[in-house]
C-alpha cells in the first residue's frame, strides 16, 4: 500500500492502525480543547488558561488516551507498538496528523 506520507506511514497494517488511533486522539483532543480553552499557542493550537481549563483538558486527554489504548489492544496491537506510535505521532504537527489520519481512513478496510 502506498501513502503520500511514506516517510511517516509504513505498509504494516498494525502500525497504520496504531498511527491512525493516535492521529485521531490528537485531532479529537484539539477539537475539544478549542471548545473549552480561552488561550491559543504560538502554533495556533488551543491552550488552557487557568485551573478549570487545565482540569477539563487533562480529563478529556486521559479519556481519549484510554480509548486509543483500549481500541488498539482490542485489535490485537502490542502495547509497545501503541506507546511507540503515541510518541511518534505526538511529535508531528496537527496538520500532518490530520492529513495522515484522512489518508489512513481512506485506505483502511
Amino acid at each position: 500500500m502506498s501513502h503520500p506520507f511514506d516517510q511517516h506511514v509504513e505498509s504494516d497494517p498494525a502500525w497504520d492502525l496504531a498511527v491512525r488511533l493516535w492521529c485521531r486522539y490528537h485531532i479529537e483532543a484539539e477539537a475539544y480543547n478549542r471548545r473549552v480553552c480561552s488561550g491559543t499557542s504560538k502554533d495556533g493550537t488551543a491552550l488552557p488558561v487557568g485551573g478549570l481549563e487545565h482540569g477539563l483538558v487533562n480529563k478529556n486527554a486521559k479519556r481519549l488516551r484510554r480509548m486509543a489504548f483500549d481500541e488498539g489492544c482490542g485489535a490485537g496491537l502490542p502495547q509497545e507498538m501503541l506507546r511507540e506510535a503515541e510518541i511518534v505521532v505526538g511529535h508531528w504537527p496537527l496538520a500532518l496528523q490530520q492529513a495522515i489520519y484522512e489518508t489512513l481512513n481512506r485506505s483502511s478496510p
